[in-house]
């Protein structure tokens, strides 16, 4: 068994991997990136349905990490779900893209909003979403209620259920 290097799920099949930008994917990362056409300038994902997910763009984004001009292309064709889909990656991927997209999506506010809940390694995760609630309940801080749900609108409805209900009032979830 494998790893894919673009969606990090194992494979069964070792011998369907496919070989891009020296990393193994797998077939179906492959499929998304259409690596029929060359790799190195354009990078094309397949819109489905429902339009290009943040399923799609995690593989694109992660098989892409060394490609500069790929990420760039990304941000500019998908900015909506580049900059949804930024946040799921490792700290370390989120700078390598923030220097290769050169992107100054994270304002000010969400730039003290991130160090005010300090992230791991995996990002935000729903015990630091808690504790700045807890806090912001507890200084009565409103604006940090309203700049957490502008941000972190997902990770704060599915860790209110681990919330006492004043907080969970506070926060007005």
């Amino acid at each position: 068994m494998k790893r894919c290097a673009a969606c990090g799920k194992f494979q069964k099949s070792t011998t369907e991997m496919i070989l891009h930008n020296g990393k193994e994917i797998c077939p179906k990362c492959a499929a998304m990136l259409n690596l029929n056409e060359s790799t190195t300038s354009v990078v094309q994902i397949e819109v489905g349905p429902r339009g290009v997910t943040k399923h799609q763009m995690i593989p694109a984004i992660k098989a892409n990490i060394n490609n500069p001009e790929a990420l760039r292309q990304l941000a500019k064709e998908y900015p909506t779900v580049f900059n949804g889909s930024v946040r799921y990656l490792l700290k370390k991927e989120m700078q390598a893209i923030q220097k290769a997209v050169g992107t100054t999506e994270i304002s000010e506010e969400h730039a003290k909003l991130i160090a005010r809940l300090n992230p791991s390694r995996k990002g935000v995760t729903y015990h630091q979403i808690l504790a700045a609630v807890k806090e912001a309940a507890k200084q009565n801080d409103k604006n940090m209620i309203v700049l957490i749900k502008k941000y972190y609108k997902d990770l704060l409805e599915k860790s209110a259920k681990y919330l006492r209900k004043d907080y969970r009032a506070f926060a007005e979830v």
